[in-house]
Order: structure tokens, then sequence, then C-alpha cells
């Protein structure tokens, strides 16, 4: 399971206006896309639907600006003995792509892509 620190960009703070406790869409916070999803959690604290794949951590939902500053997280299975004789895509445990591939059959080279649709 993954954590992070951050203070979130609130639009507002003071109990009583409309932007009390919303983030704010035009600052890159990792609050966006930053959580997993909760079974049986499908809106937010006022009524937003939450994204059913990638929720916002917190109580807001919102279209913001993602900021990532997680590394991928990317298991692998042991080539073995064999000579590697091309590209092999890598177990993936976040929403980024992955593969492994072999240069002149023996140095295996991980590459992978920040934000790619799986």
């Amino acid at each position: 399971m993954a954590s992070f620190t951050e203070n979130p960009p609130w639009i507002s703070t003071t109990c009583g206006s409309t932007d009390f406790l919303h983030i704010s869409t035009t600052v890159a916070t990792q609050v966006e896309s930053g959580a997993q999803p909760v079974t049986g959690i499908t809106d937010d604290f006022d009524g937003n639907t939450r994204n059913t794949t990638y929720p916002d951590a917190g109580a807001d939902e919102f279209a913001g600006i993602a900021l990532d500053l997680t590394g991928p997280l990317i298991g692998y299975t042991a080539l073995g003995t064999t000579l590697c004789t091309g590209k092999q895509d890598a177990d993936r445990h976040d929403h980024r792509s992955a593969q492994c591939e072999c240069d002149s059959g023996t140095k295996p080279r991980i590459y992978f892509k920040k934000n790619q649709a799986i």
C-alpha cells in the first residue's frame, strides 16, 4: 500500500464558503487520482461521483492536475538460464506501462512510461 504526505491546495478553509475544503483544480497535487477505489464509496462529501479506477485522495473528488512523485512499481519473472530473445511485458502494479527487453541476448533492460493507459 502506498502513501504520501502533502498540504493539499485548498480553495478555501473558511467554514461557510461554497468552496470550503474543495481542492484547487489549477495546482498540481498528489491528491488528484492519488487513491485506490474503496468498495461501497461511490461519491464524495458533497455528492460528486468518485472515479471508479483512480479516485482522488480525501473527501473531495475533483478534475485537477496530477503530481506524480511516486516511482513505478514493477515486478518481474526471472528469465532463467536461457537466452533472452525479445521483448516481454513486465508485471505492472500501477497505471504505468513497462516492458523488459534484452540487449544482444544477454543484458536485460526495463523500460517504462508514466501515465500510459493499460
